[in-house]
Order: structure tokens, then sequence, then C-alpha cells
């Protein structure tokens, strides 16, 4: 779970100082977490 923040924490740096704007980062965010709601809830 920690390597998944820290996973995180470098693509929203690598996104946000090469110009991409906060709104990509959040939808990034927002695609992982919901592939994890996917992964975690599965049967």
């Amino acid at each position: 779970m920690v390597s998944e923040k820290i996973s995180a924490f470098i693509e929203a740096s690598g996104t946000l100082m090469t110009g991409g704007s906060v709104d990509v980062v959040v939808a990034r965010y927002r695609e992982n977490v919901a592939a994890n709601e996917k992964r975690l809830t599965a049967t």
C-alpha cells in the first residue's frame, strides 16, 4: 500500500513538472481509486 502511494506521488509529480494540470492528476487518481475499488470488491 505504501508503494502504491509512492508510485502515485511520483506519477503526479512528473505530470505537474512536465506542464500537466491538476485536473489531469485528479482524473488519473480517480481512475486508480476506481480500479482499486473494483479489484478489492471482486468476488
